[in-house]
């Protein structure tokens, strides 16, 4: 070709040093050569570096994108999901970006044994709880039992499920029912959650995504999320209908204000 093209990935890690060192060629390019950088963090760049370069800021993918890329690879590598959860999943977790997604989809095919993958080994591979899991507490939730709440959180940590994970999981399926119910789109396995109203169920989605950034960086954090989550399944006794009320006395007796003493002093006679 008429070109040499030199494409440096993850450029932010370079030194400034390095960058010192290939300023001179960025300022007068050989006209056949073309350098393209790559990163995900333009801010760590150098200024004198940025000035000298044409920027293409791309967009996430959709994860409409992602599940169709996912499965034509699927289709071409001969392998099967056992169902469209499995590649919905991988989607959400690559956040927008088809090399995660496609290093997902790498890490749950060297732990399965089968052409077809499953949802159990996509959850035990990516360090998630099973959805049974997800709906079980949130369930619990919602029915407002906390014994419940703190017996699926309890059984999921202790299953080494990373509780981060878990209750981003748990945001989601809230997020996702929240919009279901806006559409009347609400399925037979999620019909649990009509048993309260949209909007006390905004208010548990608002609740545990404000808190859970302050358990997350608590002392004890698995203990801490325990609690965001207990505090939603106790949020009838916490807005009171709690059954002890506190009583506030009043005070019956008060004193009179007394007339302000002022005293004269009079100047000594010399």
């Amino acid at each position: 070709g008429k070109y040499k093209v030199y494409l440096v990935d993850e450029v932010h890690m370079l030194s400034p040093q390095a960058f010192n060192a290939l300023l001179k060629t960025l300022e007068e390019p050989p006209k056949h050569v073309v350098f393209v950088f790559a990163t995900t963090d333009p801010q760590k760049l150098l200024g004198t570096v940025l000035s000298r370069c044409m920027r293409f800021d791309f967009k996430n993918a959709s994860e409409q994108d992602l599940v169709s890329h996912l499965n034509k690879i699927a289709k071409a590598e001969k392998i099967s999901f056992e169902s469209e959860m499995v590649p919905t999943i991988i989607a959400k977790q690559a956040s927008g970006s088809f090399r995660n997604a496609l290093s997902l989809l790498d890490q749950v095919i060297s732990l399965s044994h089968e052409t077809t993958i499953s949802e159990e080994t996509l959850f035990l591979s990516l360090g998630m709880a099973k959805t049974q899991s997800v709906n079980q507490i949130l369930k619990a939730i919602i029915e407002k039992d906390k014994e419940k709440t703190l017996a699926v959180f309890n059984q999921v940590t202790a299953e080494n499920v990373d509780f981060k994970k878990f209750t981003l999981q748990i945001l989601d399926k809230i997020y996702d029912c929240i919009g279901d119910l806006s559409r009347g789109e609400i399925s037979e396995e999620d019909k649990f959650v009509t048993s309260i109203s949209t909007v006390e169920l905004m208010w548990i989605y608002e609740t545990i995504f404000r808190d859970i950034e302050w358990s997350l960086h608590s002392i004890d954090p698995l203990k801490a999320t325990s609690f965001v989550l207990l505090k939603v399944s106790m949020r009838e006794e916490i807005f009171g209908g709690a059954e002890t009320q506190i009583e506030v006395k009043k005070k019956t007796e008060s004193l009179a204000p007394t007339e302000p003493t002022v005293e004269t002093i009079k100047p000594k006679e010399i």
